[in-house]
């Protein structure tokens, strides 16, 4: 970086093509290796669709906020401030609604290893 500042690139070329390119590099395997690992196994094309949708509601939601606070007038406003509010909450909800089992099954494999210490221990004593 100090060779290519010196030739009289400027600052924000420097980093956007020579420090952000290789900060980039353990970003995208990590992402390719968790990609990878959502779509594997029998449910994998049913965890993509997920990811789609969600991304959908929420660019959605996105962009009519984007528009809400760029109009002026009531009636307009209304329309897409209520629409962002629909399309968020729809995509919190799915996501919610889909972690939520993972979180119940994590929680009762966390019960079930307290009951079986405690088993043991009462066999012991």
């Amino acid at each position: 970086m100090r060779t290519a500042r010196a030739k009289g690139l400027s600052a924000s070329r420097v980093i956007g093509v020579h420090a952000l390119r290789n900060a980039l590099i353990p970003v995208v395997t990590i992402i390719g290796l968790q990609v990878g690992g959502l779509l594997a196994g029998p449910l994998g094309w049913i965890n993509l669709l997920l990811m789609l949708v969600q991304a959908v509601l929420f660019f959605g939601g996105a962009w009519c906020a984007w528009q809400f606070f760029q109009t002026t007038e009531t009636i307009p406003a209304l329309r897409w401030g209520l629409s962002a509010a629909v399309l968020m909450i729809g995509g919190a909800v799915l996501k919610i609604c889909t972690l939520w089992p993972a979180l119940q099954a994590n929680r009762v494999l966390r019960e079930l290893k307290r009951l079986e210490l405690q088993l043991a221990r009462t066999n012991r004593g």
